[in-house]
């Protein structure tokens, strides 16, 4: 407790720094894509069934999150001990997830492509911080700028518009607490952050960069609470208004388009121009996708219809992966690669599926889902009057 009545939190140990600002970062990037989430977890095959997997999308976020504030908050020993345990969790998962063929980034912070081997690494390093900490890691002189940490993290994942205006009401409760110490910082913090995420900056860099900014000490003489209220007030003020984050989001132009030629790029495997002269039903589809894994039975059913023109599949890997993929799945249709770049850009969605004719798109199903059997026959029907 300061001479003034305030009540500060203990020092908290150098090592448990970055490790906290990961578990922040992994949790917020897990909670802000929890679908993408949710097809990670069901890439490990563990075969839990839909309503456990949905749990544990909700539950290992927030597990993440207390744990990581509670370590760069308060310290508590609890909380490194909880840590250590929750790491070996996954990087067992992980090793035992590898096997099924499926697991191309462990899912560990959300979107970002992390592969299962760096991952793992990365788990050990933490684990390590975590329990020379534990056993006798040294603490701060000072509290340390933990908001200004937080906030950095935490603009780094969010987008603009969903956090600017929150981080704006923090900046401003602050500079109308006691603790005027933080109001800066968490300004500052949250600025860089916003700035790594336009850069397109790996993550995983994110918690690093924020535990440098952790350790800046500035005394206490060059906080002027007026002019930072004001200025918090006019970013607030600007992001309600619109003006930070544009209204109009940008719309990509389509790859894909009826009655255009099919793609040349598309078409890398032996055989592929002749296949596509030809009345073809072209699938695209991700492995990672779960909507896609579920309408499998569907695509079954289309290449098995009499009447209805062959099916092939498109999708992003290796040629070695869709072939275990395909044989744990036991499809019977063929499944060539695509590079991931172009496969992104021809299905922003997936599963897609299109009608090619002569080297033309005479159709675009719409995107995520399939089509029954029935109704392709009555568009073909229809076409062909």
């Amino acid at each position: 407790m300061t001479a003034e009545g305030v009540h500060t939190n203990p020092p908290p140990r150098i090592l448990w720094i970055i490790p906290a600002l990961v578990l922040i970062a992994a949790a917020l990037s897990k909670a802000s894509t929890p679908l993408s989430f949710l097809n990670e977890l069901a890439d490990y095959n563990f075969r839990f069934s839909l309503d456990l997997e949905a749990a544990l999308v909700i539950l290992i976020p927030l597990v993440e999150i207390v744990l990581g504030l509670s370590l760069l908050f308060w310290g508590y020993r609890w909380s490194a001990i909880a840590a250590i345990a929750l790491l070996l969790i996954f990087s067992i998962s992980i090793v035992l997830g590898i096997p099924q063929g499926y697991l191309q980034h462990c899912g560990c912070l959300g979107t970002e492509d992390l592969e299962p081997g760096m991952a793992i690494g990365k788990n050990v390093l933490m684990i390590t911080l975590l329990a020379i900490g534990f056993t006798g890691g040294r603490r701060l002189s000072h509290e340390g700028n933990t908001w200004g940490a937080c906030a950095l993290v935490v603009g780094a994942v969010f987008p603009i518009p969903l956090i600017l205006i929150p981080m704006s009401i923090i900046v401003l409760w602050q500079a109308l607490t006691v603790d005027k110490k933080a109001v800066l910082l968490t300004a500052i913090g949250l600025a860089i952050g916003v700035a790594f995420h336009l850069l397109k900056l790996p993550l995983l860099i994110a918690p690093i960069l924020g535990g440098f900014f952790f350790l800046i000490k500035i005394p206490s003489k060059q906080m002027v609470g007026l002019p930072i209220l004001l200025i918090s007030g006019v970013v607030f003020i600007a992001n309600l208004i619109g003006i930070v984050a544009p209204a109009q989001p940008h719309i990509p132009t389509r790859y894909l388009n009826e009655g255009a030629i099919f793609p040349q790029a598309l078409l890398q495997w032996p055989d592929a121009q002749d296949e596509v002269q030809q009345q073809r039903l072209i699938l695209f589809l991700d492995p990672d996708c779960q909507t896609c894994k579920s309408l499998l039975p569907l695509a079954r059913s289309l290449f098995q219809r009499e009447g209805l023109p062959p099916l092939i599949a498109l999708a992003p890997g290796t040629p070695e992966k869709l072939k275990t993929f395909a044989a744990n799945q036991n499809l019977p249709f063929t499944i060539h690669p695509v590079a991931v770049a172009l496969f992104e850009q021809a299905a922003p969605q997936t599963p897609l599926l299109i009608w090619v004719e002569a080297d033309s798109i005479r159709h675009i199903f719409p995107e995520g889902g399939l089509p029954t059997p029935s109704s392709i026959e009555e568009l073909l029907k229809h076409v062909q009057r």
